[in-house]
């Protein structure tokens, strides 16, 4: 599968989640790599080469206060 349409089914699928997901999803970016980098390979403890299909960085929503919403997106 090329990237484009792999970008396309993303965007599908994340349309298609009930609204009380897609709500949590306000001020998240979702990023598309092909791989995933030897730093964030090591914060989860695997080694080069290892598969990670998904990461989310950034502060958690439960530790979120009322002056976050001037913070940049987190990633996805």
């Amino acid at each position: 599968m090329d990237r484009e349409k792999f970008e396309e089914l993303i965007v599908k699928a994340l349309g298609e989640l009930p609204e009380e997901f897609q709500s949590k999803l306000e001020n998240i970016d979702v990023l598309i790599a092909d791989e995933a980098t030897p730093r964030q390979l090591a914060r989860m403890g695997l080694r080069h080469g290892a598969n990670l299909l998904g990461l989310y960085e950034g502060v958690p929503l439960t530790e979120w206060s009322r002056q976050y919403g001037m913070v940049p997106p987190e990633c996805l």
